[in-house]
């Protein structure tokens, strides 16, 4: 929570004061206000509710001169701050991997997700496939056809009242994304799909969906080209939740075996248990009880 996240920043800031390759970045500035308003900005990254109101990182380090080995110095400083407050290696690797893709806005690459509004011969994606409308018109195909795919039906069947807001968000999303009004706050992609284990073969099918879709409306070929790539700009933040899961299981996996996770479910006893819960569940579930 805040107070774990507080505990962190000034064990980090302990730390860089005494790392002569960060503290002199650190100069002259007000190292209160500037640690108050990065622990707000993590609290809102790992999870926590939206209130960084500061600047956005571009402008911050403007002209700061940060490269990748700055800010692979803060990532080491992180990991040794994390350490030192008794953390276990799955949370350290999970706190590390939010924390990369800060780089791109630090450093002032070019962001994929937030600069692919393509435009050809002064028109936009948005444009080329004939506005809001057209965008929204595939939005409702689309969801239509998610609903029949047994590969992703799972996240579109639900209530009928959510299903029109979940429509809603994904047009506004692919309006902002091809080059329209930005309805929708795209650094709330990650946070709001990192719990539901949505991988790449669930992100491809849609895809297929909005491909299939835009072909039943009749739009412009190379325009649905565009809009796919443009989409495809939000897979790491739509897929990163269950890539760190992954990963964390991986690294468990390597180090302890297949042995440790055999005792970590409790043996046959524990698997035997597992079944039989599991089963439960499946009884009481419609969509799988046949």
């Amino acid at each position: 929570g805040k107070e774990g996240i507080a505990e962190f920043m000034d064990r980090l800031y302990e730390i860089i004061n005494a790392d002569a390759r960060l503290k002199s970045f650190f100069k002259d500035k007000n190292i209160g206000k500037v640690k108050a308003g990065q622990t707000i900005y993590l609290e809102e990254l790992f999870g926590g509710e939206k209130a960084y109101k500061g600047r956005d990182l571009v402008s911050v380090h403007k002209d700061m001169g940060v490269d990748d080995f700055t800010f692979d110095c803060f990532m080491m400083d992180c990991e040794k701050a994390l350490y030192c407050l008794g953390y276990d290696d799955a949370t350290v690797d999970e706190v590390l991997f939010l924390l990369e893709p800060i780089r791109a806005l630090v450093l002032n690459k070019a962001r994929g997700i937030g600069s692919q509004q393509k435009m050809v011969k002064g028109k936009s994606v948005l444009e080329r496939l004939g506005g809001e409308l057209n965008l929204e018109a595939v939005v409702e195909t689309m969801h239509f056809g998610c609903q029949q795919d047994p590969r992703i039906k799972y996240f579109f069947s639900i209530d009928p009242e959510k299903q029109e807001n979940q429509k809603t968000k994904i047009a506004q999303v692919l309006i902002g994304l091809c080059g329209g009004p930005q309805r929708y706050d795209l650094e709330q992609l990650q946070p709001f799909h990192f719990n539901m284990n949505i991988t790449d073969f669930h992100f491809d099918a849609v895809l297929e969906n909005i491909q299939a879709a835009c072909a039943v409306l009749e739009l412009d070929e190379e325009a649905t080209k565009d809009l796919l790539e443009v989409a495809g700009k939000a897979r790491t933040d739509i897929t990163k939740g269950c890539t760190v899961r992954y990963e964390l299981a991986m690294q468990k996996v390597e180090s302890a075996g297949t042995d440790g996770l055999f005792g970590q479910l409790g043996g046959d006893d524990g698997i035997e248990a597992f079944i039989d819960d599991l089963y439960k569940f499946i009884q009481e579930d419609p969509r799988v009880n046949l």
